[in-house]
């Protein structure tokens, strides 16, 4: 084959330069021939930089665990090679680029034509979800998983966890559209924006049937965490053109989709599954989530009805007691030991993109995050079984342990069997022996008491009957204010916590601002624990006692905290039910429901 011209460029080894000469034509193009020589050509036409591909794959490798500079990096390199005297042209961080997006493109194919494949061996009927959720996570959707509604048993087919990230931002584009980076021809886990452009759509085109709490309750939750919203400061979109960064995963931690839109995110997942398919959604408002869906019909009746609510465990102590009960994965069937928290994994992984990424392109911006994703997801896999053994074994330990004191409850309750008998004995004798020593009294004082009451009109009666009892509507409203008041200190303790240690910043000044925030918490602390302590000694007389609230992880805002029961004082000839004033119950239903929550576990890693 005729050459059109040839070059001698030179190539750097450890022994010192060596030259080496290619050749090449229009059918072989120098790209073509510098990657059989082992090196990766800045650019496809006269390229005037090749790299090694050994110095790539490092490259993109630290890129993975660090911050990706290229920036950086290639100024460092130039300035080394001056100094040994050799000149370096400004093409490095392209070669980079392309060599990335050609790695993932190729990695991309490759998972492709293996699905393909797999997908032509099964029949044209679809039983499995999608391939590309059967990529993203096997043990939830891969082929061989059951799919299809169990009328026997209240488990979810997959379980996944929705969340918002308002440090991902994006800067606005000064300019327009027009100038944005051009795009990577690679995969990537974002939605794409026509259908974030028709959720919009539908949306505005809308302007409660279902729900199991109160709005009052309701209401509550999103007064509180719009209050958490306003401490974060979110951006302005004046500023920024993406003001933050929505993501749904699995509960193996496993991405599969990001966006800032949470209807696409469902809409997205459940165009993606079968239409037998029950999902469970953690998400921080999920309360919220449902009473608007329920509301103005922003989902189909038939994805809701395969789809339940719940709230992340790291952010229920923001909600109001109802609806911890209904919502909490603790309290409600079908969630196992699933916590909801794999996003605030995954945002900490990302964090310390987020100065870079802020003042990046458009289409480099996504990129990055997709690279960083994808490494994620290798992680994960990897590791697939370890996570298999480690949650099994937890499983086993927690049931354990459960069903030990469970048990040793009821073999207490057995043994003391027969002490209520005893009890309502002696207590008969007593009323027996009270009604003897009543008819000794004197006869002309019980006559002078009668004739007193029977003096009184109804009305004065009346008014000496809510006299008496006065002191306990007194004490029981008195009650419920501190208590009320308790938890509005500890939720603006815990609030200002949890905004300190999301921070993604370390300079000096969020140093001082979180030591100013430490110091502020520890001088409430002391007026919190008197305010605890008022409470627990408000009792009237002849009343039963309120539970006490105890001092010790108060501020953990545990769902099954004494501080989240509004029941008062009450009167002594009231029943109280026993899952409120009897402790043992109390422990007996936790224990009951753990116990059911690994049954729960132990049957969807089985099926995994």
């Amino acid at each position: 084959m005729p050459l059109e011209w040839s070059k001698e460029p030179n190539r750097h080894t450890g022994e010192g330069l060596e030259e080496i000469e290619i050749s090449y034509c229009a059918c072989t193009p120098a790209p073509i021939y510098l990657m059989k020589c082992g090196l990766f050509a800045c650019s496809p036409v006269a390229p005037t930089l090749a790299v090694d591909l050994c110095v790539l794959e490092f490259m993109r490798t630290l890129f993975i665990w660090l911050t990706p500079n290229t920036t950086a990096w290639c100024d460092a390199l130039e300035s080394f090679l001056d100094a040994q005297e050799y000149q370096l042209q400004s093409q490095f961080s392209n070669a980079y680029h392309w060599y990335t997006v050609l790695t993932t493109y190729t990695e991309d194919h490759i998972n492709g034509l293996i699905h393909s494949t797999q997908a032509s061996m099964q029949q044209e009927t679809r039983v499995q979800p999608s391939d590309y959720l059967c990529t993203c996570c096997p043990l939830c959707f891969g082929r061989g998983v059951p799919q299809k509604a169990n009328t026997d048993e209240d488990d979810l087919n997959c379980i996944v966890c929705l969340d918002a990230c308002f440090t991902q931002k994006w800067t606005n584009n000064p300019h327009n559209s027009a100038t944005h980076d051009p795009p990577n021809p690679t995969n990537t886990v974002f939605i794409p924006e026509s259908e974030v452009k028709a959720m919009e759509m539908f949306i505005d085109k809308h302007v409660e049937d279902g729900m199991k709490v109160p709005v009052s309750a309701l209401d509550g939750c999103g007064e509180s965490f719009h209050a958490a919203d306003e401490r974060w400061k979110k951006a302005s979109t004046s500023f920024f053109a993406d003001t933050g960064l929505m993501a749904l995963l699995c509960c193996h931690d496993h991405v599969l989709w990001l966006q800032h839109y949470a209807l696409v995110l469902l809409k997205y997942l459940f165009d993606h599954l079968l239409t037998t398919t029950t999902v469970g959604l953690l998400y921080d408002i999920g309360c919220q989530l449902e009473h608007s869906c329920h509301k103005w019909k922003l989902l189909d009746k038939g994805i809701l009805s395969r789809l339940k609510f719940g709230i992340s465990v790291f952010h229920a102590y923001g909600h109001q007691w109802p609806c911890q009960i209904v919502y909490h994965p603790c309290k409600c069937v079908g969630f196992g030991l699933s916590d909801g928290e794999g996003c605030e994994w995954l945002w900490s992984s990302l964090k310390m993109l987020i100065p870079i990424l802020q003042v990046s392109g458009y289409h480099q911006r996504l990129f990055v995050l997709d690279n960083q994703i994808h490494h994620f997801d290798k992680k994960a896999f990897a590791a697939l079984g370890q996570w298999l053994n480690k949650k099994w074994t937890l499983c086993k330990s927690k049931k354990m342990l459960a069903l030990e004191l469970w048990q040793a409850k009821s073999n207490g309750a057995k043994l003391c069997s027969h002490i209520p008998s005893l009890e309502k004995s002696v207590q008969d004798y007593q009323r027996h022996v009270d009604q003897l020593e009543m008819d000794l009294v004197n006869d002309h004082q019980l006559r002078l008491s009668t004739r007193k009451k029977s003096a009184l009109g109804v009305s004065a009666q009346t008014d000496l009957y809510l006299l008496r009892n006065n002191k306990w509507l007194q004490t029981q409203n008195n009650a419920q204010a501190l208590k009320v008041q308790i938890r509005e200190c500890l939720w603006q303790c815990k609030f200002e916590l949890e905004c300190i240690a999301g921070s993604s910043r370390h300079s000096a000044n969020d140093h001082h601002l979180q030591s100013h925030v430490e110091s502020s918490i520890n001088r409430r602390e002391p007026a919190i624990s008197h305010l605890i302590t008022t409470y627990n000694t408000l009792s009237p007389s002849g009343a039963i006692p309120p539970l006490p609230i105890p001092t010790k992880g108060i501020f953990q805002l545990d769902v099954d905290s004494d501080i989240w029961q509004d029941g008062g004082p009450g009167e002594g000839s009231s029943e109280i039910p026993h899952w409120l004033a009897d402790a043992d119950v109390h422990k007996g239903i936790r224990l009951m429901l753990e116990v059911d929550h690994c049954n729960e576990e132990e049957r969807r890693l089985s099926r995994e």
